[in-house]
């Protein structure tokens, strides 16, 4: 596995866990999260991570990011549309599908080795493109 290490929706269960591994190996991950996003479950590792703040949604702060990052391995778990609760479709497409696809064609820039997208139908690798 390449570094540097991004993860996005980091505050999320699947998100938190994986982040939780890399950070007791040692690892120091960047992570983006919402402003909004309850931390609870990172509170006593967050310190331990290089945390971006952003909505993924936002092309313009992820290009700063990325930017700054220049990820190799790439962990993309940020959705809309996990919970019952969450059922705007504009918000679910502005998640899934136009964030995915803006943060990829960011990370293309930098030559990223691995990309790996989970979603809510399943999960998506990509590998060098």
């Amino acid at each position: 596995m390449k570094h540097p290490i991004l993860i996005t929706g980091a505050a999320g269960f699947v998100g938190s866990n994986l982040t939780r591994y890399f950070v007791s190996r040692g690892i120091k991950v960047n992570i983006m999260i919402k402003r909004s996003s309850n931390t609870w479950r990172l509170n006593d590792i967050i310190k331990k991570t290089n945390v971006h703040y952003t909505d993924i949604s936002d092309i313009n702060n992820v290009k700063k990011i990325i930017k700054k990052i220049k990820p190799k391995t790439i962990y993309h778990l940020a959705t809309h549309g996990g919970y019952s609760d969450q059922t705007d479709l504009v918000k679910i497409k502005k998640s899934i599908l136009d964030a995915t696809y803006n943060l990829i064609n960011e990370c293309k820039k930098y030559k990223f080795n691995i990309f790996i997208s989970y979603y809510i139908g399943g999960v998506r690798l990509i590998d060098n493109l």
